[in-house]
Protein backbone atom coordinates (compact mmCIF):
# COMPACT_ATOMS: atom_id res chain seq x y z
CA UNK A 1 0.00 0.00 0.00
CA UNK A 2 2.69 2.54 1.05
CA UNK A 3 6.40 2.29 0.36
CA UNK A 4 9.16 4.78 1.04
CA UNK A 5 12.64 4.34 -0.41
CA UNK A 6 15.64 6.32 0.83
CA UNK A 7 13.21 9.05 1.95
CA UNK A 8 15.04 12.10 3.27
CA UNK A 9 14.24 15.66 4.26
CA UNK A 10 16.72 18.47 4.83
CA UNK A 11 15.83 21.91 6.07
CA UNK A 12 18.10 24.88 5.45
CA UNK A 13 18.12 27.55 8.11
CA UNK A 14 18.59 30.69 6.06
CA UNK A 15 20.84 33.43 7.28
CA UNK A 16 19.31 36.38 9.11
CA UNK A 17 20.24 39.97 8.30
CA UNK A 18 23.16 40.07 10.76
CA UNK A 19 24.68 36.86 9.37
CA UNK A 20 24.30 38.10 5.79
CA UNK A 21 26.01 41.35 6.75
CA UNK A 22 28.82 39.46 8.49
CA UNK A 23 29.27 37.33 5.36
CA UNK A 24 29.48 40.48 3.21
CA UNK A 25 32.19 41.78 5.53
CA UNK A 26 34.22 38.62 5.02
CA UNK A 27 33.16 36.37 7.88
CA UNK A 28 32.87 32.67 7.13
CA UNK A 29 29.16 32.29 7.93
CA UNK A 30 27.38 29.22 6.54
CA UNK A 31 23.72 28.36 6.31
CA UNK A 32 22.79 25.64 8.76
CA UNK A 33 21.41 22.41 7.31
CA UNK A 34 19.25 20.14 9.48
CA UNK A 35 18.77 16.55 8.35
CA UNK A 36 15.27 15.86 9.73
CA UNK A 37 14.70 12.50 8.01
CA UNK A 38 17.57 10.42 6.65
CA UNK A 39 17.07 7.64 4.09
CA UNK A 40 14.00 5.91 5.54
CA UNK A 41 12.80 2.70 3.90
CA UNK A 42 9.36 1.58 5.06
CA UNK A 43 6.69 -0.76 3.69
CA UNK A 44 3.14 -0.65 5.06
CA UNK A 45 0.58 -3.13 3.75
CA UNK A 46 -3.17 -2.66 3.73
CA UNK A 47 -4.67 -3.32 7.16
CA UNK A 48 -1.38 -2.88 9.03
CA UNK A 49 -1.01 -0.45 11.90
CA UNK A 50 2.52 0.91 12.23
CA UNK A 51 3.84 3.14 14.98
CA UNK A 52 6.96 5.29 14.74
CA UNK A 53 8.72 5.80 18.04
CA UNK A 54 11.53 8.21 18.76
CA UNK A 55 12.73 11.21 20.66
CA UNK A 56 11.15 14.62 20.27
CA UNK A 57 12.52 16.27 17.14
CA UNK A 58 13.75 13.07 15.50
CA UNK A 59 11.61 13.52 12.35
CA UNK A 60 8.44 11.50 12.97
CA UNK A 61 6.09 14.39 12.18
CA UNK A 62 8.22 15.43 9.20
CA UNK A 63 8.02 11.88 7.86
CA UNK A 64 4.23 11.93 8.21
CA UNK A 65 3.99 15.28 6.46
CA UNK A 66 6.04 13.95 3.54
CA UNK A 67 3.84 10.84 3.24
CA UNK A 68 0.70 13.01 3.10
CA UNK A 69 2.23 15.39 0.54
CA UNK A 70 2.32 18.40 2.86
CA UNK A 71 6.12 18.54 2.66
CA UNK A 72 8.13 17.52 -0.40
CA UNK A 73 10.98 15.08 0.21
CA UNK A 74 14.53 16.30 -0.39
CA UNK A 75 15.45 12.85 -1.71
CA UNK A 76 13.91 9.43 -2.10
CA UNK A 77 10.51 8.24 -3.22
CA UNK A 78 7.04 7.59 -1.84
CA UNK A 79 4.83 5.03 -3.56
CA UNK A 80 1.15 4.59 -2.77
CA UNK A 81 -0.58 1.57 -4.33
CA UNK A 82 2.34 1.25 -6.73
CA UNK A 83 2.27 4.87 -7.95
CA UNK A 84 4.98 7.42 -7.24
CA UNK A 85 3.43 10.24 -5.19
CA UNK A 86 6.73 11.89 -4.19
CA UNK A 87 5.70 15.02 -6.08
CA UNK A 88 2.38 16.19 -4.61
CA UNK A 89 1.77 18.37 -7.67
CA UNK A 90 1.90 15.39 -10.05
CA UNK A 91 -1.37 13.76 -11.14
CA UNK A 92 -0.55 10.72 -8.98
CA UNK A 93 0.29 12.90 -5.96
CA UNK A 94 -2.87 14.94 -6.38
CA UNK A 95 -5.03 11.80 -6.64
CA UNK A 96 -3.44 10.35 -3.48
CA UNK A 97 -3.97 13.54 -1.46
CA UNK A 98 -7.60 12.68 -0.77
CA UNK A 99 -6.86 9.03 0.02
CA UNK A 100 -4.10 9.83 2.54
CA UNK A 101 -5.14 12.07 5.42
CA UNK A 102 -3.43 13.27 8.57
CA UNK A 103 -4.65 13.91 12.09
CA UNK A 104 -2.33 16.57 13.43
CA UNK A 105 -0.64 16.74 16.81
CA UNK A 106 -1.65 20.33 17.55
CA UNK A 107 -5.42 20.91 17.49
CA UNK A 108 -4.90 24.65 17.99
CA UNK A 109 -2.82 25.15 14.85
CA UNK A 110 -4.45 22.60 12.54
CA UNK A 111 -7.92 24.13 12.20
CA UNK A 112 -8.66 27.30 10.23
CA UNK A 113 -9.86 29.83 12.83
CA UNK A 114 -11.93 31.71 10.24
CA UNK A 115 -14.01 28.73 9.19
CA UNK A 116 -17.05 27.32 10.92
CA UNK A 117 -17.01 23.64 11.84
CA UNK A 118 -19.56 22.83 9.10
CA UNK A 119 -17.03 24.05 6.51
CA UNK A 120 -13.91 22.59 8.15
CA UNK A 121 -15.48 19.14 8.08
CA UNK A 122 -17.90 19.39 5.16
CA UNK A 123 -16.16 21.41 2.46
CA UNK A 124 -13.85 18.70 1.09
CA UNK A 125 -16.51 15.95 1.03
CA UNK A 126 -18.89 18.32 -0.79
CA UNK A 127 -16.27 19.35 -3.36
CA UNK A 128 -15.25 15.73 -4.00
CA UNK A 129 -18.80 14.35 -4.21
CA UNK A 130 -18.68 12.24 -1.05
CA UNK A 131 -21.93 13.39 0.56
CA UNK A 132 -23.80 10.30 -0.71
CA UNK A 133 -27.19 11.97 -1.12
CA UNK A 134 -27.04 13.84 2.18
CA UNK A 135 -26.88 17.58 2.60
CA UNK A 136 -23.58 18.97 3.83
CA UNK A 137 -25.17 19.77 7.19
CA UNK A 138 -26.43 16.17 7.59
CA UNK A 139 -23.02 14.79 6.64
CA UNK A 140 -21.25 17.07 9.12
CA UNK A 141 -23.77 16.20 11.86
CA UNK A 142 -23.04 12.49 11.33
CA UNK A 143 -19.28 13.08 11.45
CA UNK A 144 -19.58 15.14 14.64
CA UNK A 145 -21.63 12.42 16.30
CA UNK A 146 -19.06 9.78 15.27
CA UNK A 147 -16.36 11.65 17.20
CA UNK A 148 -18.56 12.30 20.22
CA UNK A 149 -19.54 15.92 19.58
CA UNK A 150 -23.04 17.36 19.38
CA UNK A 151 -24.34 18.08 15.87
CA UNK A 152 -25.43 21.55 17.00
CA UNK A 153 -21.75 22.58 17.18
CA UNK A 154 -21.49 22.84 13.39
CA UNK A 155 -22.06 26.61 13.39
CA UNK A 156 -19.24 27.30 15.84
CA UNK A 157 -15.65 28.39 15.23
CA UNK A 158 -12.59 26.44 16.50
CA UNK A 159 -11.80 28.97 19.25
CA UNK A 160 -15.12 28.08 20.89
CA UNK A 161 -13.91 24.56 21.73
CA UNK A 162 -11.56 23.05 24.30
CA UNK A 163 -8.32 21.41 23.17
CA UNK A 164 -9.82 17.93 23.36
CA UNK A 165 -12.88 19.00 21.39
CA UNK A 166 -10.66 20.61 18.75
CA UNK A 167 -8.74 17.37 18.42
CA UNK A 168 -12.05 15.56 17.83
CA UNK A 169 -12.80 18.11 15.09
CA UNK A 170 -9.43 17.28 13.53
CA UNK A 171 -10.29 13.58 13.60
CA UNK A 172 -13.69 14.28 12.00
CA UNK A 173 -12.06 16.47 9.33
CA UNK A 174 -9.60 13.72 8.40
CA UNK A 175 -12.22 10.95 8.36
CA UNK A 176 -14.80 13.02 6.46
CA UNK A 177 -13.14 12.34 3.09
CA UNK A 178 -13.15 8.57 3.73
CA UNK A 179 -9.37 8.09 3.49
CA UNK A 180 -7.74 4.75 2.74
CA UNK A 181 -4.59 5.62 4.72
CA UNK A 182 -4.45 7.67 7.90
CA UNK A 183 -1.36 9.29 9.42
CA UNK A 184 -1.89 10.04 13.11
CA UNK A 185 0.62 12.46 14.62
CA UNK A 186 0.04 11.94 18.36
CA UNK A 187 -3.66 12.09 17.51
CA UNK A 188 -4.95 11.26 20.99
CA UNK A 189 -2.49 13.36 23.02
CA UNK A 190 -4.94 16.27 23.35
CA UNK A 191 -8.00 14.12 24.14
Amino acid sequence: MLETRELSKRFVKHLDFAAKLARKLGANVQEEVVQAVDQVNLDIRQGEVVGLVGESGCGKSTFGRMVTGILPPSAGTIHYNGKDISNAASPEGHAAALKIQMIFQDPFASLNPRMRVRDIIGEAPRIHGLLEGQSQDEYVANMLEKVGLDASYSGRYPHQFSGGQRQRLGVARALAVQPEFLVCDEAVAAL
